[in-house]
């Protein structure tokens, strides 16, 4: 990923504020588009680190038009931390369909009973729902003092937002000019390798967006 962001940094002619992302959106092939992205975007960021507690800012600082890489200043260490947490869960959900659609690639040939598959199914998305509830409980712990199921409700909404999104193509990265600890809590860009099955025999569809109501 260092790699990736140093490319990022080179590409733009002013070194980028502290507390500031990268986001890269899918392919624009308007202004309609960008205002659609724009918007996308502020509010899967803007719900959440706009409450008081984190009191972070949206400011864009920047924009690399030949790659669409918006920089992005959020104003604290808490705003980037929410993001990076939010992004993370996000590209679990991306990978985790990803990874099915090569499992059901290469299923056809497999000789699984029609019930087999649905229970083969039904296992893998209750564990992935698990996942994905454990990591945005343990986010609105890590970043908000008191639990509120409405918040936990938003938190949801921006992941599978986001999510929706990775599948279009676009990319949130840290800038450099955080810290070591800032950077390392975004997820890595995955590679082909990680949609590959880790689970045998788990090939039947899913959707990739997980249910809000917990």
């Amino acid at each position: 990923m260092e790699d990736v962001l140093k490319i990022i940094n080179l590409l733009l002619t002013e070194r980028p504020e502290p507390n500031s992302i990268y986001i890269k959106f899918p392919i624009v092939k308007d202004f309609s588009h960008v205002a659609k992205y724009a918007h996308q975007f502020q509010l899967i960021i803007g719900q959440l680190i706009f409450e008081k507690e984190i009191d972070g800012i949206i400011e864009i600082k920047s924009v690399e038009n030949g790659s669409v890489w918006w920089e992005v200043l959020l104003g604290n260490a808490s705003a980037v931390g929410v993001v990076a947490g939010i992004a993370k869960i996000a590209l679990l959900i991306h990978t985790e369909y990803w990874r099915y659609v090569f499992n059901r690639q290469t299923s056809e040939s497999n000789k699984i009973e029609i019930e087999k598959k649905k229970e083969l199914q039904a296992a893998h998305s209750l564990i992935l729902d698990h996942l994905v509830q454990t990591a945005i409980k343990e986010l609105d712990k890590e970043f908000f003092k008191n639990p509120e199921p409405e918040r936990l409700s938003r938190i949801m909404v921006s992941v599978n937002s986001l999510s929706a999104l990775m599948a279009e193509g676009a990319i949130i990265q840290p800038a450099l000019s955080n810290s070591k600890e800032i950077i390392n809590l975004f997820p890595k860009t995955p590679s082909i390798s990680d949609f590959l099955p880790t689970v045998k025999n788990i090939d039947e569809a899913r959707s990739p967006e997980i249910s809000e109501n917990k």
